[in-house]
């Protein structure tokens, strides 16, 4: 690999960082001003009250470990870079591992407070937060349905022997694991001193939660490179893949704000995320 190619691909990279850990690099006074009653994102679903001190710490702490799994999480996808006919198609492979990284980080140090020792702030155990109480079934259904389209067109467009059968059942299999990953995340208890710190955790978590279900079209697309030894970066499938790329992030939009607007409406009804007591 010369180092004009390593150069390119370190950028790649550093776009795929921030793309996974937004949250983690903001400076601390941005950070505050994010979970405050009037703060920059207090219409998209958030709790009309400040965070505690404790709460923002503990978020800065877990986010700042997780990016750090989350570049480590990326490193293998460098070494894609000189097999590719265009390196720039290795984008979409750095974003899912950076995605990857940072939600299995997350995954783990949420298990690890749930079961940690009764010191401390209190554990949120004894309520049942489904994944339906975060995300709409119809925007599950939005994600589901990205994935599908893209291993159908892909197939339509790419002879490739075996190909089709192989990606389907891959597919199908990454959509199931996402789906039962974010429900397994949106059930573990939390960390909160009181209902308005367990509001803001719910909101936190809830993000976590989306960004989970969309690893899956991402995930797909990858594979889908992966599959076709490398060709996508060219024709009419090297298209495909970054339109696909272009539709997923605005799922991901579509699908946060339908998020957000059922966080709103149970707020509003007195509920904290659809805790169920």
């Amino acid at each position: 690999m010369d180092i004009g190619l390593f150069i390119f691909g370190l950028v790649q990279a550093g776009v795929a960082f921030l793309l996974a850990n937004g949250r983690a690099l903001l400076p601390e006074e941005t950070l505050r001003e994010r979970f405050v009653r009037n703060g920059i994102f207090k219409a998209l679903g958030t709790p009309d009250a400040d965070a505690p001190e404790g709460f923002v710490r503990r978020l800065r702490d877990r986010e700042g470990r997780a990016s750090v799994v989350s570049a480590l999480a990326m490193l293998p996808g460098l070494t894609t870079l000189g097999a590719l006919p265009n390196p720039s198609a290795a984008l979409p492979i750095l974003v899912s591992l950076a995605f990857a990284g940072r939600l299995l980080a997350l995954a783990v140090i949420g298990a690890r407070e749930a079961s940690a020792a009764a010191d401390g702030p209190r554990v949120s155990r004894g309520r049942v937060v489904t994944l339906a109480d975060h995300v709409p079934a119809w925007a599950i259904g939005v994600i589901v349905a990205l994935q599908v389209a893209f291993v159908v067109a892909a197939a339509w467009l790419v002879t490739g022997p075996g190909w089709h059968p192989w990606a389907l059942f891959a597919s199908l299999v990454l959509t199931a694991a996402c789906v039962a990953g974010a429900a397994w995340l949106a059930r573990q208890p939390q960390r909160a001193e009181d209902a308005t710190e367990l509001a803001w955790s719910d909101s936190v978590r809830r993000e976590d939660v989306v960004a989970l279900l969309t690893l899956g079209p991402i995930a797909t697309m990858v594979l889908g490179s992966l599959l076709l030894g490398g060709d996508t970066a060219q024709g009419p499938v090297g298209i495909l893949v970054w339109a696909n790329f272009v539709v997923v992030m605005v799922a991901v939009l579509v699908v946060e704000t339908a998020s957000r607007r059922r966080a709103t409406a149970r707020l509003g009804a007195g509920e904290v995320s659809g805790a169920r007591r």
